[in-house]
């Protein structure tokens, strides 16, 4: 009879026990886990981390720090796992119509801070039957038949929300956007304070500066680069301190005219009778832009050719001919010497008065 060997058999057997015995203790050591992880997320919603102090901050000359508290829903001994901070802010920014910033911090283990920003009211965001009186953030603070003496004038805006406690906003989406752009930056320049904004041609906003400076920033784009570029020219040593009509030209280039105290100035125009001879002045009314008067101040145009500058009066002129208009000119006169008139071609001539 043969042996039999039985070593493989009780090494595979080892083998399959050990594997079982592995198996049984991760499943163990993962319900210990399990269990530990529910005792701790339940210790920390019931027992632990529960608030002893709430610290306020800020500034608020209307709201006791009880009002802010009372405001937020929060109360010693909630959990602060249990609250949530944007829903806090958004509360106690919807009760209370004052304030204007709200932040929420918790601190662990056991308290939370709430710091409060004050609204000051800014703006006078005109529509038709009453005038929106609004924060500097943009936040109606009431709704008036009339404007408050001494703020800012908003003309043109549209307004689609008016009621007190909301963020304004408006019809058209691209004044809403301009304007929510214009209350960001307005802060970087505190030293030029605005008095009167129109955007009733989205196209053609115009804002008007205390210190006597009208500008006009054209459309609603690149609001932010426009009032900085505006804010660079205002600096420059040939226009701080002066008064006139700055416009912004293209993308990257101003003229500031001296003097111009209206977006449509009026210009004087001198006219003779023909019987009598006798001079007769007579006043119209034109658009800046139509105003023959030379820019005291131009920004450079570095899109155009080194040779050629521009004048907005005129358009672009060549120095070795004199300006050529585009308007007023001939096609078959390119040029226009303002010495002599219209230069023609090899069959003309210059023509004198």
């Amino acid at each position: 009879m043969n042996d039999v060997e039985k070593t493989s058999i009780e090494r595979n057997n080892s083998v399959r026990r050990t594997s079982r015995r592995k198996r049984k203790m991760s499943i163990y050591i993962l319900a210990v886990i399990l269990l530990v992880i529910t005792v701790g997320i339940t210790l920390c919603f019931t027992f632990m981390f529960n608030i002893d102090q709430i610290i306020i901050s800020g500034e608020s000359d209307t709201y006791t720090p009880m009002n802010i508290v009372e405001a937020s829903g929060i109360s010693i001994g909630d959990n602060l796992f249990r609250i949530d901070a944007a829903e806090t802010e958004a509360k106690i920014h919807s009760e209370l119509l004052n304030v204007e910033e709200v932040e929420v911090r918790k601190k662990f283990p056991a308290s939370i801070s709430i710091h409060v920003t004050r609204c000051i009211p800014t703006y006078n965001v005109e529509y038709q039957g009453g005038v929106l009186l609004v924060s500097e953030r943009g936040k109606i603070l009431a709704n008036n038949t009339s404007q408050r003496e001494g703020l800012a004038v908003v003309q043109g805006f549209e307004p689609k929300e008016m009621t007190v406690g909301k963020n304004i906003s408006s019809l058209n989406e691209e004044k809403n956007d301009a304007f929510a752009d214009m209350l960001e930056n307005f802060g970087k320049y505190e030293d030029m304070k605005i008095t009167e904004i129109n955007m009733t041609d989205q196209t053609n906003i115009r804002l008007t500066y205390e210190d006597g400076i009208l500008l006009k920033i054209g459309g609603c784009d690149d609001i932010e680069y426009k009032l900085d570029l505006a804010s660079s020219v205002m600096n420059e040593p040939t226009v701080k301190g002066k008064k006139g009509l700055l416009r912004i030209i293209g993308s990257n280039e101003c003229s500031f005219r001296v003097g111009v105290d209206s977006f449509e100035p009026e210009i004087t125009v001198t006219t003779t009778t023909v019987k009598e001879d006798i001079p007769v002045t007579t006043t119209t009314t034109a658009a800046a832009d139509d105003v023959q008067t030379p820019d005291d101040y131009t920004t450079p145009d570095y899109n155009q050719q080194p040779d050629y500058y521009y004048d907005p009066n005129y358009g672009y002129y060549d120095p070795n001919y004199g300006y050529y208009d585009p308007n007023y000119g001939y096609s078959d006169y390119d040029y226009a010497d303002p010495n002599y008139g219209y230069y023609g071609n090899q069959d003309y001539q210059y023509q004198g008065w």
